[in-house]
């Protein structure tokens, strides 16, 4: 993808979102899915851009000028999710697998203390380790994957979850 594809994909989401800004903002979080690597910074950059010189242009608080709010917003928290400021990092024969890694973070999202999508937990997880997002994906969707050896449970963690 080279510049001028770039600049109208953003121009394009620019008039999405003044035309209307709940499609507009849908529009934008596909496209940004999208988004080739090497183009990524260039294509955010260019849309937080536009969206303060929106803004500025528009002072006043009304339903698109929060939605560029919410688009600058929605690159941070991506950006932050995606490079993070620590990582963790194991010997190089670690004792710790993907199985022995995952099945914490399996649990607390079964037990709704966390309330990421397995998706979004997926992708978190792996952009602090070295595991893919495809096979942290595999653990976190299907507890059957990580046996009871593996996950390292009291006998009675089940019927405790029951009762409560």
């Amino acid at each position: 993808m080279n510049t001028l594809e770039l600049s109208k994909i953003i121009r394009e989401i620019y008039d999405s979102v003044i035309v209307d800004y709940e499609k507009g903002f849908e529009f934008f979080k596909q496209t940004h899915k999208n988004i080739p690597n090497n183009c990524y910074d260039l294509f955010c950059n260019g849309i937080k851009r536009m969206c303060q010189i929106y803004i500025i242009e528009n002072p006043y608080p009304n339903p698109t000028t929060l939605t560029f709010d919410k688009m600058c917003i929605y690159i941070d928290n991506d950006f932050i999710t995606n490079n993070p400021l620590v990582k963790l990092e194991f010997r190089e024969n670690p004792v710790v697998d993907c199985t022995s890694f995952v099945k914490y973070f399996k649990l607390l999202k079964d037990e709704g203390t966390i309330t990421n999508t397995i998706e979004e937990l997926s992708d978190i997880l792996s952009s602090i380790t070295s595991f893919s997002p495809s096979t942290i994906r595999t653990y976190l969707g299907d507890i059957e994957k990580l046996s009871k050896a593996e996950i390292l449970l009291p006998e009675d963690y089940g019927k405790i979850k029951k009762k409560n």
